[in-house]
């Protein structure tokens, strides 16, 4: 059985609920789909960052290297190099470390020339891949998370590669000042306005998003259920900590400080509609 075939039999998703792949270890989501798991866990992780290979026709793309960890990039570039694919591009979904810290050891390790910054582009921008013209994948500026997120479309596969603009599980943190609630829900808005359910969200950490206009449509009013708490907490006079110990309780320090993130960003929004 070729590589090829044995990848298609094996292909999975690894929902909410079923257990993680392991680290190093690459899960075929369908035919031009890897993932590959970094090691990495922990409260702002979850079980780790996803790194995502993409390939056609003797092509390959990276999205998120993940942070700068040998045993992990090795992993990608073995597997890169025993296919005898050609790396095209090495692309960041936004600037956190977890997501870029490994772009100069797999660049290394594959012989690329670095990153492909798409982070400037504008929406609906085409990044072409493979052998053929309508492997493009298509990029939108989606911004929250961090001032800088973007999400990748490949419209042939119907997927789309998210960063942290949305998670199955949670609604994403927001790394305030740099990131803003405004940001994540016109974000989140537009990219239930570029796919319908039958198309797949691929996160930056945790598993895969299926029906994603409706799952985005449930944690945008569950953002807005968290403003009206946030809102009737400060209108009681709690100050931001107290907001936090409301609201998260006596949860672990990671936790607690992507609370405190996250309630500071709520805050900001209600001053500024204010």
């Amino acid at each position: 059985m070729s590589d090829t075939q044995e990848e298609v039999a094996t292909s999975q998703l690894w929902l909410e609920g079923s257990p993680p792949p392991r680290p190093g270890i690459p899960l075929t989501l369908r035919n031009g789909i890897q993932l590959f798991l970094a090691n990495n866990p922990s409260s702002w992780t979850f079980e780790g960052t996803n790194t995502w290979v993409l390939t056609d026709a003797g092509h390959a793309i990276v999205i998120d290297p993940g942070p700068e960890d040998e045993p992990h990039q090795r992993a990608v570039a073995d597997w890169i190099r025993a296919r005898e694919l050609r790396l095209e591009h090495l692309v960041i979904s936004h600037g956190h470390w977890d997501h870029s810290g490994g772009l100069k050891a797999l660049a290394a390790l594959t012989g690329t020339a670095g990153v492909t910054d798409l982070r400037g582009s504008a929406d609906g921008a085409s990044l072409p891949f493979g052998a053929n013209s309508d492997q493009e994948l298509l990029v939108y500026r989606t911004p929250g998370h961090t001032s800088d997120g973007i999400t990748l479309l490949w419209p042939r596969h119907k997927v789309a590669f998210v960063g942290d603009s949305a998670m199955a599980r949670v609604n994403p943190y927001i790394h305030h000042p740099d990131g803003t609630i405004t940001d994540i829900l016109e974000s989140m808005d537009k990219m239930a306005g570029l796919v319908d359910d039958s198309w797949l969200l691929l996160s930056g950490h945790g598993p895969v998003i299926t029906s994603p206009r409706t799952h985005l449509v449930r944690r945008m009013e569950s953002r807005q259920r968290r403003i009206a708490e946030v809102r009737g907490h400060h209108e009681n006079g709690l100050d931001e900590a107290q907001i936090v110990a409301a609201m998260y309780g006596d949860r672990g320090e990671q936790t607690q400080r992507a609370a405190a993130a996250t309630v500071s960003a709520l805050l900001a929004h209600i001053t500024e509609r204010n």
